[in-house]
């Protein structure tokens, strides 16, 4: 009898652990850049390297010098808190929480973009940016 129960919690924690994952990782993975990274860029030409940017528009002024650039920013997605949160609850419903998890992130996962202007001082710095709206 000790040695089925030893091989029933052996399978148990198995596949509990086996459970576990999709979610976390889905929950874990960091995509997207924020406006404050951006406004840390520092230069317009650290700004065009970043992946999670595609221009839009460029305004440039009368002596051809970028005033501004519109872009379309991916979303911030994926929080190390939310990861280690799933795995609690994973954890502590025995794997179940893979069932609700896994859709959940996947919804919370969409691809968002958000438009934004970054205006350039003279020099092509960052100077300020700003959310905009298309109707």
């Amino acid at each position: 009898m000790n040695k089925i129960n030893s091989i029933l919690i052996i399978l148990s924690t198995s596949l509990i652990l086996g459970l576990t994952g999709c979610s976390i990782y889905m929950a874990g993975t960091k995509e997207g850049v924020s406006v404050e990274e951006i406004s840390e860029s520092g230069t317009r030409s650290d700004v065009i390297y970043k992946d999670d940017l595609e221009i839009v528009k460029t305004k440039r002024g009368e002596n051809g010098n970028v005033i501004h650039e519109d872009y379309f920013a991916l979303k911030p997605k994926g929080s190390i808190a939310r990861a280690v949160l799933h795995g609690l609850f994973d954890f502590t419903t025995l794997g179940l929480w893979e069932i609700v998890g896994t859709p959940i992130e996947q919804h919370l996962g969409k691809v968002v973009y958000i438009p934004i202007r970054i205006y350039y001082d003279e020099n092509e710095n960052v100077n300020r940016i700003e959310y905009l709206q298309y109707d």
